[in-house]
């Protein structure tokens, strides 16, 4: 296994690993779920990445300055939507903001207990909102 993939498993296992705000709301619109994609990432994972893979090693221990903000982030379901606190990080990458991974499980949480029906355990996360149309 080459010495990038390793470490990439390794951050994933600790958790420290980011998800670009724009990379979250792609997952959502195809009805992925980050922890699903980490699985399979972490499961299916090939022995070899491509020669070139040491200058990605390294920008992974380059220091990024890095501001932080909290904002709501909206999550709809079906009928539903809601509310979900999180926290941006904002960085000089060109993906930037991004979403820590605990904030994406929680946003996975909230999007998954809407889509089962589970309005207390997306209550607990997040304010909910039934959405009504509105006939013309």
């Amino acid at each position: 296994m080459s010495q990038l993939l390793q470490h990439i498993l390794d951050l994933i296992e600790r958790g420290e690993i980011s998800i670009s705000a724009h990379g979250y709301d792609e997952l959502a619109e195809d009805g992925l779920l980050v922890r699903d994609v980490m699985a399979n990432f972490t499961c299916g994972v090939g022995n070899s990445l491509p020669a070139r893979s040491e200058s990605v090693v390294q920008r992974f221990y380059e220091e990024n300055v890095m501001t932080k903000r909290s904002v709501s982030k909206l999550v709809h379901e079906g009928t539903y939507a809601a509310e979900v606190a999180v926290e941006f990080v904002y960085t000089n990458e060109g993906w930037s903001p991004y979403l820590s991974l605990a904030d994406a499980r929680k946003l996975d949480d909230v999007r998954e207990a809407l889509r089962s029906g589970d309005l207390e355990m997306a209550s607990r996360l997040a304010r909910v909102f039934k959405l009504t149309p509105i006939v013309a």
